[in-house]
């Protein structure tokens, strides 16, 4: 039969113990990594949002400001003034 001596058990015991932490670690690690990429991509998409929003809000103030242009150069032919040129 086979002889295994002290020093080679307590050697295999460290082995598969450490083994088996790796494994334990990696296993409760999943899950906390499933969901940081879960809210990576959240930010992700909320990031492109606020793009989005960003872009809108450009246009509408530029529309905003051409049309109060429009607004002022109709009050000042109204009142009498000469018709302004292009706005800067």
């Amino acid at each position: 039969m086979f002889r295994f001596s002290i020093r080679e058990i307590v050697l295999l015991t460290l082995i598969v113990a450490l083994a088996l932490g790796w494994w334990l670690d990696h296993r409760q690690m999943a899950g906390p990594l499933a969901e940081f990429r879960t809210r990576d991509k959240w930010a992700q998409e909320m990031a492109e949002q606020q793009r989005a929003m960003d872009e809108a809000k450009a246009a509408l103030e530029l529309a905003t400001r051409d049309i109060r242009w429009e607004r002022i150069k109709a009050e000042s032919v109204q009142l009498g003034a000469p018709v302004p040129k292009s706005s800067p």
